[in-house]
């Protein structure tokens, strides 16, 4: 015959045949909390132990069971939280990010979250830690009535920055100039280069080939200027790349 009892230690509801309680005296262990108590003193009903039983009632939890977080709703406050640990950060960055990017003490770490997650964050850039060790303009060894443009830029810092575009321009007698070229990155550097930074304490060669201008020239001058896609931090690049973030991480939490 099968009987209900009730543990009077965790409340949770055990079923037990009656020559179980026959052969040792009502005595029987928990199977959730171990403890030993006479069954026989906390018996449901035991002639009808369906009539304690309601299909409607809702089911009670006994004191060692705890309350179960459905792992969708856990998700999506967690989602939250991250989103507003992010927003917070990107409304600060937006107003100042030139100088949150370039400060050299915290770009190391800027620099490990954007490798981490692939963010394509701009890289560091300091044109003043970009010398020019060498420079000369001379007639082309192979080309009649052009000139070329031969230098070395080394960049000074400690740390990685992107290349800058040079700025090249002729000046006149009277200082006017006569002639000016821009060049970028993928202009000055080889194909396998490209994309990548300027390494801290490295030299780079860069050289130009253009047409001697008619005008007598005295002088030229190099300038760097920050590359466009340095000036502009694509915010909208990065927050669709953490929104794809996110949403791998709900594909993988399910």
């Amino acid at each position: 015959m099968l009987l209900y009892a009730t543990c009077p230690f965790c409340s949770s509801s055990l079923k037990i045949q009656q020559q179980q309680l026959d052969t040792r005296d009502g005595l029987v262990r928990c199977g959730h909390c171990k403890k030993v108590f006479n069954a026989n003193d906390h018996l449901i009903n035991p002639a009808k132990p369906e009539q304690q039983i309601s299909k409607t009632a809702p089911l009670l939890k006994a004191s060692w069971e705890k309350a179960v977080t459905s792992p969708k709703k856990r998700f999506h406050y967690g989602i939250l939280c991250l989103l507003l640990l992010i927003i917070f950060p990107l409304q600060f960055l937006y107003f100042d990010y030139q100088q949150i990017l370039n400060n050299a003490s915290i770009r190391p770490a800027i620099d490990r979250i954007s490798s981490r997650f692939d963010l394509a964050i701009p890289y560091y850039q300091d044109l003043k830690q970009i010398k020019i060790i060498h420079r000369r303009v001379s007639s082309h060894p192979h080309v009649k009535n052009a000139l070329q443009l031969s230098i070395i830029i080394k960049n000074a810092a400690e740390l990685q920055q992107a290349y800058p575009l040079v700025s090249f321009s002729l000046t006149s007698l009277n200082g006017d100039t006569i002639v000016q070229y821009t060049i970028p990155p993928d202009q000055y550097l080889s194909n396998e280069m490209i994309g990548k930074p300027f390494e801290k304490n490295s030299n780079q060669l860069i050289e130009l080939d253009f047409i001697e201008p008619t005008i007598d020239t005295i002088g030229f001058e190099i300038d760097f200027i920050e590359h466009p896609l340095q000036a502009h931090f694509p915010f909208h690049t990065l927050l669709k790349r953490l929104l794809v973030i996110i949403e791998n991480l709900q594909i993988t939490d399910h």
